[in-house]
């Protein structure tokens, strides 16, 4: 099955925002969508050798991902980060477990 909402949510609200700030932090700024496209690139890309020998490439996309697929792109921009940006992607249920300890001060 193709990726689900939450995966989906999770990607735009966490991993790129993230990842759109680590590459700021090493100098390259980058709107969302060129995150998202760099990400795809580095981790979606397909070669393709035709009877020629010819390589073509091709970017695949994130909304044909499996949930599986997804979980395998989500780990490979993880490791990615973690190593070239020095930093951390939480996985969505970490997220979930920092919003929980952070309850919003002052409600009665």
């Amino acid at each position: 099955g193709k990726r689900s909402t939450p995966q989906n949510r999770y990607y735009w609200g966490a991993i790129i925002p993230i990842v759109q700030d680590g590459l700021e932090a090493v100098g390259v700024t980058m709107s969302k969508e060129q995150t998202h496209e760099l990400l795809k690139y580095k981790f979606l890309k397909r070669e393709f050798i035709t009877s020629d020998g010819d390589i073509l490439q091709s970017v695949g996309s994130t909304t044909e991902l499996s949930t599986i697929e997804f979980s395998e792109y989500k780990e490979s921009i993880q490791q990615w980060a973690s190593e070239y940006l020095n930093i951390i992607v939480p996985d969505p249920n970490e997220q979930i477990e920092i919003e929980i300890q952070h309850p919003i001060e002052g409600r009665n």
